[in-house]
């Protein structure tokens, strides 16, 4: 997995170095949530007894990714994040081959007991259940992939795609036709992975009232909140909030900076944008 610098863009940089516990409190969620996921990990059936090597290793990777953090690394941070993630991934799946085996084992005493026609039966079953297992891990790969383009960035509350104002109508907040389309890889993603919190902020160029631009950021997000929800995407899951021109991350002199301003950021909230490179 090719690892990718962790950036803080726009706004959200100025805000990490003007409030300093911010970042502090955002280093404790990401190491926390690294613990959750170990902890989850190794509750799932086979990992604790074949993949405790790995588990045990990602426990110890812990006060390295804090380590990191703390000295604002953030690049060997991430490094020492995807080390996490692929100890994981080993760890269920040795649990995955191991409990397979033990399965196919057992399977394999009672149908000798019994007879060839038993054990033949065994080994179908087996064979399918692996056939399934590979068709899923298929499927979730394919899953990733596609969020490959999206190019997400690292930020602060997770990782985060831009949509320019290109996917919406001049001045309105509906979803230009075949736009929605953008928003399906994302949607598929957080369908195979339920547990995954969006956040989306809408932004504006200065054009326009305060009051004009504040209302068409809010309603931008929630147009994009509505959309992933006819895709299939519980709403609890979601929280959009408008921004107007407050926040800009470019020159609103220009039409190329205002162009950049108008946007809507989706971010997946607290995981991390190097996790969905080039898969090996």
């Amino acid at each position: 997995m090719n690892r990718m610098m962790i950036r803080l863009v726009g706004a959200t940089a100025l805000a990490a170095m003007a409030v300093p516990a911010l970042a502090d409190k955002t280093d404790k969620l990401v190491t926390d949530q690294y613990r959750e996921k170990i902890a989850v990990a190794a509750a799932e059936p086979g990992v604790a007894e074949f993949g405790s090597a790995e588990i045990a290793k990602a426990r110890d990777r812990i006060a390295a990714l804090d380590k990191k953090l703390d000295n604002d690394k953030a690049g060997q941070a991430e490094a020492v994040a995807g080390e996490i993630d692929t100890l994981l991934e080993t760890a269920r799946t040795r649990a995955r081959v191991a409990m397979a085996k033990k399965d196919l084992d057992t399977a394999q005493a009672d149908a000798k007991a019994r007879n060839d026609a038993q054990l033949q039966n065994a080994q179908a079953n087996a064979a399918a259940a692996q056939a399934d297992a590979q068709a899923a891990r298929a499927e979730a790969d394919r899953v990733k992939q596609a969020m490959r383009d999206y190019q997400l960035q690292q930020t602060q509350l997770g990782a985060t795609l831009v949509l320019q104002d290109v996917v919406f109508q001049t001045g309105k907040a509906d979803l230009k036709p075949g736009a929605a389309e953008r928003l399906r890889p994302l949607a598929a993603y957080l369908q195979a992975n339920p547990n995954v919190k969006v956040r989306i902020d809408g932004h504006t160029d200065s054009q326009g009232s305060d009051a004009y631009n504040q209302t068409l950021s809010e309603n931008r997000a929630a147009a994009v909140r509505t959309a992933l929800g006819g895709m299939g995407v519980a709403p609890d899951r979601v929280t959009a909030v408008g921004h107007g021109e407050s926040t800009p991350v470019a020159d609103n002199m220009n039409a190329a900076g205002r162009q950049q301003n108008r946007r809507v950021e989706v971010t997946l909230v607290g995981q991390q944008a190097a996790s969905f490179a080039a898969l090996r």
